[in-house]
Parts: structure tokens; C-alpha cells; sequence
């Protein structure tokens, strides 16, 4: 028996590679250094790659990332860092012709009384087009999104700590590493997890590559080595991270493998 499925509409908002873009934007990130009470203005140039006209939207969001690096976007002025309220930008609605460029101009307006870090993200948005397919039409639309980074000059501070570790070394060895920004200041730590044997020794050593982390977040980091299998014995785990501070920071745990 044939059944004949609703058609469903629906409309997805795309981020996508610069490069596979309908849109292109000149910058994808803006790293402003504004004191606190003074405004600085600039632009960004806004591109269709189209071969047809398309109407393009501009608006900002609050945006982070999760534990596992991933980027989440949420209403504006979510976020206790938000600089989403700061910007204003001109215009926000047009039509670009095939190939067409415009200018959109930003004023960026740091409060009295502001420290630290703060962001927020612009996207520049297309309109919604059918992909048909399957009995179902989905209509997507693409975006960039242009990343603003504010550091108020001579204010904020970069700290931050391990606050987890664990390892396990059944099978194969395996750890996770969680890294907390206590500070207001975004950090990019990097560093390496070693394994010691009963005497001290090292027994294996993993370095752990730059990774961003903004102020109040958590990154959770995960080691994996199949191939490394511990004999029966008890185990060291130390992760050592350098985020740019005075001192590096460390955790360790003890395994043990029977």
C-alpha cells in the first residue's frame, strides 16, 4: 500500500565554512580593546557569491561553548559577559544583487564601569530556499557568524584550574581532563597528561593541543591511546595545563589496573 506523506516546511539556519558560503563577510573576528565608557566604530563588508540576488539580515547573539567545545547560541544578553547590547549596526536589511557587496557599518559601546572580557557574535543571515527532497521541502538558510572579542584595556584576569581527572586503564587507556576559566579573561591552555609507573618512571606521555576557553566555562578533555595496554600495577595520572599564567596548573589521580 502506497502512503502519501505530508508535506513538511520547515526552515534551517546553516552556519557554515567561510568558504563554502553563500555570503562572505571580510572578517570572521573582531578583537576590540575599547575603554570603559568610550565607543569605537568600524565595518564589516558584507559579499553575495550568489549567481542570483539575495536578501540579506543582520542581528547579533549571545554565544559559548559547551564542555565539549561545541558552539551554542542563545538570546541576546543571556550570558553574564554579554556584549551583545553594546553594538548597533547599520543597515541590517538589504538586498545584494549577484556578486554585490555593501558595507555594514558597528559602533561599539563599552559602559562605564565595565572589566574584563566580553563577546558577542554578528550573523549575517540569507533568506530561507526550498531543498526539496524525499516528499519532504526543507527550507535552509545560510549564515556567518562574525565573532566580537572586548577587552577592556588595563582591567581583567586570567585564572584558572583543573578541577577533574580521571583515568582508566581497562582495556586501553583513556583520560578526561576538566579545565575551569575562573577568571574574566578568555584562555587558551595546552600541556600534556603522563602516565608514571610504581618507581616514578614514565611509562607514557600525551601531549594536549591549545584549546579556547571563555571566562565561567568548562572544557572537558579526553586522552585515548588504544593501543596502550598498562600491565597489572598501580599508576600515577598527572595532566599539567599552562594557560598563560604565573604557574602552570595540575591534577592528578592515582589508577590502579589489575
Amino acid at each position: 500500500m502506497r502512503r502519501t506523506l505530508p508535506l513538511l516546511l520547515a526552515v534551517l539556519v546553516a552556519w557554515v565554512a567561510p568558504g563554502a558560503a553563500a555570503i562572505r563577510v571580510d572578517q570572521l573576528e573582531v578583537h576590540l580593546e575599547v575603554p570603559a565608557g568610550e565607543t569605537e566604530a568600524g565595518t564589516l563588508v558584507v559579499t553575495n557569491q550568489r549567481d542570483s540576488a539575495e536578501r540579506i539580515r543582520i542581528y547579533v547573539q549571545d554565544w559559548r561553548r559547551d564542555e565539549q567545545g561545541q558552539h551554542q547560541f542563545l538570546e541576546p544578553g543571556s550570558m553574564e559577559r554579554s556584549a551583545s547590547g553594546w553594538i548597533r549596526l547599520t543597515p541590517t536589511e538589504f538586498t545584494l544583487g549577484p556578486g554585490e557587496s555593501r558595507t555594514v557599518r558597528y559602533s561599539f559601546a563599552v559602559p562605564e564601569g565595565a572589566s574584563g572580557s566580553y563577546w558577542t557574535v554578528v550573523f549575517v543571515q540569507g533568506e530561507p530556499r526550498p531543498v526539496p527532497g524525499g516528499g519532504t521541502q526543507i527550507r535552509v538558510a545560510s549564515r556567518v557568524g562574525v565573532k566580537f572579542y572586548e577587552q577592556v584595556p588595563g582591567s581583567g584576569e586570567g585564572r584558572g584550574k583543573i578541577t577533574g581527572l580521571e583515568a582508566d586503564g581497562s582495556g586501553s587507556f583513556t583520560a578526561a581532563v576538566r579545565f575551569t576559566n575562573e577568571g574574566d579573561l578568555p584562555l587558551t591552555p595546552q600541556g600534556w597528561v603522563e602516565i608514571r609507573g610504581a618507581s616514578g618512571e614514565t611509562v607514557a606521555r600525551y601531549d594536549v593541543e591549545a584549546f579556547p576557553v571563555l571566562p565561567g566555562d568548562q572544557r572537558l578533555l579526553t586522552v585515548s591511546d588504544p593501543a596502550r595496554k598498562l600491565e597489572p600495577g598501580t599508576y600515577l595520572v598527572l595532566a599539567v595545563l599552562d594557560y598563560g599564567g604565573a604557574t602552570r596548573v595540575g591534577g592528578q589521580t592515582r589508577l590502579e589496573v589489575r
